[in-house]
């Protein structure tokens, strides 16, 4: 009797700690705090001016210098110039409590800093990574599509965010608020229904093996997404090319696209980028990736010599939005009549000096790179920046395309024709298909999922 009452007693405590544990593990994840982040809004500047409905406070450290609705910044010899008074380093400036600070005519949440430097003042708005969202999904997605495509999107850009956090803390802020991260334009760009959806995820972010997964996210797929390996030469497990078995469904406008580029054009491009193989004869693709879609590399002929390139590499030079992705194939179409002269088809001389186009081409070595104490994510920034591989790379939301950008052709001049489908790099989640997914019933959970298996939501705070 004794030993089944220890027992009992034993099986009670047992039963009692682990609901103890249970509770304040639900406790501390219900008081985590949200991460802050720092987006750079503007960097060099001369002067600059916030104002608020209300008074605002600013600080130099622990204290006050000012206290008003609107206050005037200048760049002085290093230095913030204040009425009077100049400072160096970092002035921190407070909205009034319930509102906002208003910088270059716009409204913004959260606090600013001002941080003097040897070429100007750095202006940074510093807010919850919620409250910055806010500001985000609408330069990303369209409010009106279906919501479990919009929560998606959500936490694919609060992932984004909370991934790359310190991305430019050279220069004292977290993100900046162009493409090059994710546009941010604070108050004037929030939408009320991409709010709702926000706050629905509220803390919610992908993770691979209990860390932040790096979300890559793009326009259009055109059916296939591509591996992080085909792009960057690094196996990420929930990176891996998908096959959209529903991407006949999809409705997106870039399913189709042609670009028809004169030789002359191209010639141009490559010259002034440092390439000088004369004038181009031929575009031949080397290589593309598991699923014979995208194109890897390719070798382009011309008249001195060839040269082949990387195809996001291309992409860059050319555009993004004019080769809309590296999902094409290319054709050689031979004028009608050939009337045209050497003169006509060759290009006229850059005005880039030769050590500059040298530049531009030089290839960049990864071993070095990695000999330098560089970690992964730095040199991805590096090969994105160099070859045109954006982790966002979507297509403008009110940008009215037309089916082919024209570049004119001189008469009797040969055009290069690329047939292609999609807009983007392919890696990561396609908001096209995302929309399809949902537009057939899919939760966000399970269009997340799909372009990102292995992975797990969690929420965060």
């Amino acid at each position: 009797m004794k030993k089944k009452n220890k027992q009992s007693i034993f099986l009670a405590l047992l039963i009692l700690s682990f609901l103890f544990f249970v509770f304040f593990t639900e406790l501390a994840l219900a008081n985590q705090r949200e991460v802050e982040i720092r987006v750079g809004l503007a960097t060099c500047v001369r002067s600059a001016i916030f104002s608020s409905e209300s008074d605002m406070t600013a600080f130099m450290g622990s204290k006050i210098i000012f206290k008003g609705k609107e206050l005037q910044l200048a760049f002085e010899s290093g230095s913030i110039k204040l009425s009077n008074n100049s400072y160096k380093g970092k002035i921190s400036i407070s909205p009034p409590k319930g509102g906002f600070i208003y910088f270059d005519r716009k409204p913004y949440r959260g606090r600013f800093e001002v941080i003097s430097g040897e070429s100007g003042l750095t202006i940074v708005n510093v807010l919850s990574i919620e409250e910055y969202l806010y500001g985000v999904l609408k330069a990303e997605i369209n409010p009106s599509w279906p919501s479990e495509a919009l929560k998606a999107q959500a936490v694919v850009s609060r992932t984004f965010a909370l991934s790359n956090l310190g991305r430019h803390g050279n220069q004292g802020f977290d993100l900046c608020s162009g493409v090059h991260c994710q546009e941010y334009k604070g108050l004037s760009n929030e939408d009320p229904t991409l709010n709702k959806i926000i706050d629905a995820t509220r803390g919610e972010v992908l993770t691979y093996k209990g860390l932040v997964a790096k979300a890559f996210y793009h326009s259009d797929s055109g059916g296939y997404t591509a591996s992080a390996k085909s792009v960057w030469g690094e196996d990420i497990p929930y990176l891996r090319g998908r096959r959209e078995d529903f991407y006949n469904n999809c409705d997106s406008p870039h399913k189709q696209w042609k670009l028809e580029l004169p030789i002359s054009k191209l010639t141009e491009i490559l010259y002034d980028n440092g390439f000088e193989i004369g004038t181009v004869k031929n575009i031949l693709i080397t290589k593309k990736d598991d699923f014979s879609f995208r194109v890897i590399t390719l070798r382009i002929l011309g008249t001195q010599g060839s040269v082949e390139l990387p195809a996001t590499r291309l992409r860059h030079m050319l555009g993004h939005t004019i080769l809309r992705s590296t999902a094409f194939d290319v054709s050689k179409r031979e004028p009608s009549t050939k009337k045209e002269t050497k003169d006509e088809i060759s290009t006229s001389p850059s005005q880039i000096s030769k050590e500059e186009r040298r530049a531009k081409a030089r290839n960049i070595n990864v071993r070095e790179l990695l000999a330098k104490g560089l970690s992964y994510d730095e040199i991805i920034l590096i090969l994105a920046e160099a070859y045109g591989i954006l982790e966002r790379d979507v297509a403008p939301q009110n940008e009215k395309l037309k089916e082919k950008v024209e570049f004119k052709a001189k008469e009797g001049e040969p055009v290069f024709v690329f047939e292609g489908k999609g807009w983007g790099h392919g890696v990561g989640m396609s908001q096209w298909g995302a929309k399809t997914l949902a537009e057939r019933g899919k939760s966000y959970l399970e269009i997340l999922y799909f372009y990102f298996p292995e992975t797990q939501v969690q929420r965060k705070w």
